[in-house]
This record gives C-alpha cells, structure tokens and sequence, in this order.
C-alpha cells in the first residue's frame, strides 16, 4: 500500500491523524481542568464555612425541637421580619461568581414557618449569576434568625418574606 506524501516527504494522513488526536487531547484536558476548577470552588466554600465556624444544616432528626413563640398582642398583625446581621459578609461571596466578576441583585422569596424556622427560599429576581442566586438561598436558609409573622391577636403563624440581596464584588 502506497502513502501520500507532501512534497518535502510527509506522511499527509499521519499528520492529519496525529494533529486530531492533539486538538481532541487538548480538548478532553480542558474540560477536565475545568470540572477540576468547579470541585476546588465548591470545596473552597465549604472549607472558608468551617474556618468560619459557620455550621453546616442538621439532618431533621438533629435540630432542636423549635417551640412556637406565645401570643403577643403587642406585636398583631406584624409580618415576618429577619436579623441580617452578619449574614452577608465579605467570605459570603462565592468564590465561582469572584472568578467570573458577577455581581447582581438576587431578591428571593422565604417561608417562615411559625417557629421563626425557615422553610423555603425561592429566587424571584435572579441576579444573572446562578452562584449568587445559590448563595442567596443558601445564607438565608442557614445564617439568619427570622422572627415569625403574627396575626390580629398576636399568635405566631405562618408567613412571607421578600429577601433582597445586593451583591458586590469586595475591594
């Protein structure tokens, strides 16, 4: 069997071959540099919560037994309300939306059951960053203490709260 060959002699099959099997080698490396990166990321926001001291979500089964706050005419028909405070810090900011310099306004919205528990957080307004919509939710539902809504006597009761979070890339 005779091989083509290129006026200064080359294999012209064998270079073709060998220059796909390189961009297809470069390729695969890319993507797995890249699924690579995301792990780090995710590893990285766990580690900077536990170097934080930040607890992590109990199973069910571990939380304590949460009591419903008794009746306080004082505060009837009073809405869900949240302490933020400390909440949203500086390490609050993910490290994947950092990389990308994404930064947005995420608004979500909270179940708060009438124990001052959360329940549920829905992103209503997304930011344009997936990584900042998580984070939203997921500070929400494990950092901040909610004091829960109250009807016209001043029972605790289920309710609504509209959680805006503006993020901005820490100088």
């Amino acid at each position: 069997m005779k091989r083509e060959r290129d006026e200064a002699g080359l294999d012209v099959r064998g270079v073709a071959v060998t220059l796909i099997c390189a961009v297809l080698g470069l390729g695969i490396v890319f993507l797995v540099a890249l699924q690579l990166q995301q792990w780090v990321d995710r590893a990285g926001e766990h580690f900077a919560a536990w170097k934080r001291g930040i607890e992590q979500p109990r199973p069910a089964a571990e939380q304590p037994a949460r009591t419903i706050p008794s009746r306080d005419p004082a505060k009837a028909n009073k809405p869900a309300q949240a302490d933020l405070t400390g909440a949203f810090t500086e390490n609050s900011y993910p490290p994947e939306a950092l990389r990308r310099g994404e930064q947005g306004r995420t608004v979500a919205d909270l179940a708060i059951d009438a124990t001052g528990a959360p329940t549920g957080c829905k992103v209503v307004t997304s930011s344009g960053s997936r990584a900042l919509d998580e984070a939203t939710c997921r500070i929400a539902l494990q950092r901040i203490h909610y004091q829960p809504a109250r009807d016209a006597k001043g029972d605790a009761v289920a309710g609504m709260l509209r959680l805006p979070v503006k993020w901005v890339i820490p100088e």
